[in-house]
């Protein structure tokens, strides 16, 4: 069964979202740990380690994160998102790298991809030819952009 399928069985497992709460935290990306926290307490009110790792997101939420490991996570969840073919995801975190470091060509990059694998040639030209004005040298984005002008011409 494709992953992207079993996701869909897995949607309201109380286990699963305490589990991405606790990734998230691990990851210091606590905003997102609260959001998957609470699906897990709405699931399970009673379920004590969904609230106990809620609660431990909340109270860190207010606590500075060096940006440069925001960054990282949020690219590595980035290319997570691709690699399993969630390019919705891709987006968003792509894009929250993008509000932390407006010139990160790599997630201009990822953006491109995404937005390729969606259909959305114009935003894919667009991301790439934003990339390449930062980083003229980026031979990636200068592939990805070569790659959605040729889709957008078929």
């Amino acid at each position: 069964m494709p992953l992207l399928q079993q996701k869909e069985l897995y949607k309201n497992s109380i286990v699963a979202y305490n589990n991405i709460c606790t990734s998230f935290n691990n990851l210091l990306l606590f905003t997102e740990a609260i959001e998957a926290g609470k699906k897990a307490i709405e699931l399970a009110p009673d379920f004590q380690l969904a609230k106990n790792n809620y609660q431990y997101a909340v109270s860190k939420k207010d606590e500075i994160v060096d940006p440069k490991i925001k960054i990282q996570n949020y690219l590595n969840l980035s290319f997570a998102f691709y690699y399993i073919g969630n390019q919705e995801k891709n987006i968003e975190f792509s894009n929250k790298v993008l509000a932390l470091d407006p010139n990160n060509v790599i997630a201009y990059n990822n953006l491109c991809v995404a937005y390729i694998q969606s259909n959305q040639l114009d935003k894919a030209i667009n991301a790439a030819e934003t990339a390449l004005k930062i980083a003229p040298g980026f031979q990636l984005a200068k592939n990805n952009l070569a790659w959605a002008k040729s889709q957008k011409q078929q």
